[in-house]
């Protein structure tokens, strides 16, 4: 990866509807080679895909929670089958393994804390995998979605 591949990738987190026309221009070369870098850089794994971001008040999520859970057991087949039930939860929009204080942990949204206490008590409380689950509620959220930092040296920024 190149810093022309860099510069693509800023400008696309930045804004992904750009045409390629216009990407072509912002990096100095043909629509044709801009093209083929984008699709090299799609082939190769770089660029998963592009996504809608949504407004949540707008589509009526007020709430947000974090959820931290520790499993029963690290062993492989608990972390499996626990991954693979969390997977079709629509709430929880991410979820991370983590070390520390619990084994994952899970950004939930729910329309309504009613709807949490379901998803924590009947969801949640169902899978047998998890010992414990603590929770946090997102009371704002400062920054969200932001572009991966292309360089990774924090002296960078600083």
């Amino acid at each position: 990866m190149d810093d022309l591949d860099k510069e693509i990738i800023y400008i696309l987190q930045q804004d992904s509807k750009i045409t390629n026309a216009q990407l072509a221009k912002e990096i100095g070369l043909s629509p044709s080679s801009s093209l083929e870098r984008v699709r090299r850089l799609e082939s190769n794994g770089i660029i998963k895909g592009y996504s809608l971001i949504l407004d949540k008040e707008k589509i009526g999520i007020e709430c947000g929670f974090l959820v931290y859970i520790k499993l029963i057991s690290i062993h492989k087949d608990t972390v499996e089958n626990f991954i693979d039930i969390i997977k079709d939860i629509p709430q929880i929009t991410e979820a991370h393994k983590i070390s520390g204080i619990a084994d994952f942990v899970l950004k939930v949204y729910c329309s309504r804390v009613a709807d949490f206490e379901y998803l924590i008590s009947e969801v949640l409380g169902e899978i047998e995998e998890i010992k414990e689950v603590r929770s946090e509620i997102i009371l704002d959220t400062i920054k969200e979605k932001e572009p991966l930092p292309i360089n990774s040296e924090v002296t960078e920024y600083i």
